[in-house]
């Protein structure tokens, strides 16, 4: 299912694949994200974002990439009913938000199996335990968003770890009865 995407795309099987699943609103922070991620291409150019949704800052998210010549590594897919595909090519997932109450993209994340990196907001932190489930960084802190995604590109096996407890964390605290 990623392996699909990932060709369609034009994705290089050795890449490092980063995605953030939000409607680009202002306090998804997709600002922060791309300021990151800008940051994290200049020392990891095999590096790529996947953004999945719309919203009233699309376009603009968009100018800000072409601006910043990251066209090649940042991607806008759309809205998707079924972000699957979109989870299976990533190594991990990223909420940038300056503002949640809890994220389902967050769960559905750790369900797959995908480490998480996300702003400690809202109720961030009843499912990202930080170091066990994923990476938790302050809002509105691109250098600290930055940093936590190079953590990850450096150490797949805590990305496996990460990925592996997100899951089973989402089976036995998150499951319906």
């Amino acid at each position: 299912m990623g392996e699909r995407l990932k060709r369609q795309h034009h994705i290089p099987e050795d890449a490092f694949v980063a995605c953030c699943i939000a409607a680009f609103r202002p306090e998804k922070g997709h600002r922060y994200l791309l300021h990151a991620f800008k940051e994290v291409v200049s020392i990891y150019p095999n590096s790529y974002l996947l953004l999945a949704g719309d919203g009233p800052l699309h376009e603009e998210m968009k100018l800000f990439v072409q601006e910043t010549r990251l066209c090649e590594q940042v991607l806008f897919l759309g809205v998707l009913n079924d972000v699957r595909s979109v989870l299976a090519a990533s190594d991990i997932s990223i909420i940038a938000s300056t503002a949640e109450t809890f994220s389902m993209a967050m769960l559905e994340s750790l369900a797959m199996g995908v480490p998480m990196v996300a702003t400690d907001i809202g109720g961030a932190s009843e499912a990202i335990q930080h170091g066990q489930t994923g990476l938790l960084v302050p809002s509105g802190d691109s250098t600290s968003l930055a940093s936590a995604i190079e953590r990850l590109i450096l150490d797949g096996n805590a990305r496996k770890r990460m990925g592996e407890s997100g899951r089973l964390l989402v089976e036995e605290k998150f499951r319906q009865t």
